[in-house]
């Protein structure tokens, strides 16, 4: 469009739209992508070409080319026009280049919340870190660590923050790979900029996004997708579930989650055959429960309601007993709950599931199996409502209880070095600080592409929260499928 445009002010407008949309190149085919752009046809010296030889440039730096990327932005500014709309921004890269080609492989940075009201969470990931590479005498050594230097950089609580503190472990610091983001709001700019400068990010946060990712991002912590993914399958495959009812909160969250399962569900052969949402913070659910159980009195059921107030009436004329034997034996005139859904799936916090799972118990159904999400991996769930999630099944990265021994050992040596039970962000901090060290230690890559390259050629890494593939279009991971015994989370055991 650019190229054809009359005027050189739509032109400019259409070049403009071309570079902002550019960033969804190169995401998950980066040579493949990059030989599509070379075949495109321009004169090489005009607008269009030159904004082509651009965005050229950009996918040798994707795939890890430097000093090819600097050769063609230099062609291309030297025979663009002064005024060329893109002047400024291959200027900006080029000058980027001077920096991003000149690499430490033995340099690693770490990119985390250390001041602010996150600052807590940054440095729980950070006692992880310093465990995985053996920092201390005291803690167990990691060969492959010994030529490491680690660098920390404090994100901070912004996006802005963030971005310099990474564009600093980059080109000042010359890391051959970042650990981080933690904060979810930080992650899509960081993994933009991680796939611009070509720098392996071995991410912490969960919200990871469509889009968001690329060769260079590696997520550690387990998205809400794949929750879902893992929760879906043993549900259908390994219990036999097929019909399932959704009770959540209508808000975005819950929006989130509601879409998730019910994709997955049809996805993998169920079907969904109820669903109610309710305001989020509820402390009141009779009447979403109501409905999932068919107890509004509506079309045929109101025919059925009707026809046992008229049976108790009678029956309650003719009886003599008074109290709580009377009511007793009224209620099986009443309507009884229809229950037609194998499993419900609530995502919520703890407490919200402690006034949930009761509710059903009320209307007479008990034990209902429930599904959840990680939110649900707490001792507080069990003391809430413990007895009405027997038949429970939700997922987390992680459960202290693990008796796999690497599990074991890294609870056992982090009570010992930090005094506290480690949770999830800490393992998961572990593990890509594990998978990141291993890599470079086996493999010792000269580049960061080398080192993008040995990270998704390798089969599978074992961590702490499970097994991780790194794959150019995503990750694949393990995760601990748990339920509730007695007054206990359990794992759930492997079919």
């Amino acid at each position: 469009a650019a190229h054809e445009a009359k005027d050189i002010a739509a032109r400019d407008t259409f070049l403009q739209k071309a570079f902002n949309n550019s960033k969804k190149i190169y995401l998950k085919n980066p040579r493949g992508d990059l030989e599509r752009l070379t075949e495109l046809d321009f004169p090489k010296g005009s607008p269009a070409g030159i904004a082509a030889r651009i965005f050229v440039a950009r996918g040798y730096m994707y795939v890890g080319e430097p000093k090819e990327a600097e050769s063609i932005l230099k062609d291309a500014l030297e025979m663009a026009e002064v005024n060329h709309v893109l002047r400024p921004k291959a200027e900006e890269i080029l000058a980027d280049l001077s920096k991003l080609g000149d690499v430490d492989p033995n340099v690693v940075g770490v990119l985390l919340p250390l001041s602010g009201k996150f600052g807590k969470f940054g440095r729980l990931c950070l006692n992880a870190v310093t465990m995985a590479v053996g920092a201390f005498e005291e803690m167990p050594e990691n060969s492959y660590a010994a030529n490491l230097k680690i660098v920390v950089r404090d994100s901070g609580e912004t996006v802005e923050s963030a971005l310099l503190a990474f564009e600093a472990l980059v080109k000042e610091e010359k890391a051959v790979a970042v650990i981080g983001p933690l904060l979810s709001k930080q992650f899509p700019a960081i993994a933009r900029r991680a796939q611009e400068f070509g720098t392996p990010l071995m991410s912490l946060s969960q919200r990871v996004e469509a889009g968001q990712t690329g060769s260079f991002v590696f997520p550690i912590a387990l998205t809400p997708n794949q929750q879902i993914e893992l929760i879906v399958s043993h549900a259908i495959k390994v219990n036999g579930y097929k019909r399932f009812a959704i009770l959540a909160p209508s808000d975005s969250f819950g929006n989130e989650y509601t879409n998730l399962f019910w994709d997955e569900v049809e996805k993998q052969g169920g079907e969904i055959v109820g669903i109610e949402r309710y305001a989020p913070k509820s402390t009141d659910f009779r009447d979403e429960i109501k409905k999932l159980l068919g107890l509004e009195y509506s079309g045929a059921r109101q025919i059925e309601a009707e026809d046992l107030k008229r049976r108790e009436e009678h029956y309650a004329a003719t009886l003599k007993v008074r109290g709580k034997l009377r009511q007793r034996l009224l209620k099986a005139y009443q309507l009884k709950p229809i229950v037609a859904f194998d499993a419900i799936f609530v995502p919520d916090d703890p407490a919200t599931i402690g006034q949930v799972a009761p509710s059903f118990a009320v209307q007479d159904v008990e034990n209902i199996p429930m599904l959840g999400i990680n939110t649900w991996n707490t001792s507080e769930l069990v003391q809430r409502a413990g007895k009405y999630l027997q038949k429970s099944l939700f997922v987390d990265s992680f459960y202290p209880g693990s008796t796999k021994p690497g599990a074991m050992k890294f609870v056992q040596d982090y009570m010992k070095f930090f005094n506290a039970i480690p949770g999830t962000i800490e393992v998961q901090a572990f593990d890509a600080a594990s998978i990141l060290i291993d890599s470079i230690g086996s493999n010792a890559p000269e580049s960061r592409a080398q080192l993008r390259d040995q990270l998704l050629g390798h089969e599978k890494f074992t961590g702490i929260t499970g097994d991780f593939q790194f794959r150019p279009d995503g990750v694949k991971r393990s995760a601990h499928l748990l339920s509730i015994r007695g007054n206990s989370i359990v794992e759930v055991p492997a079919p």
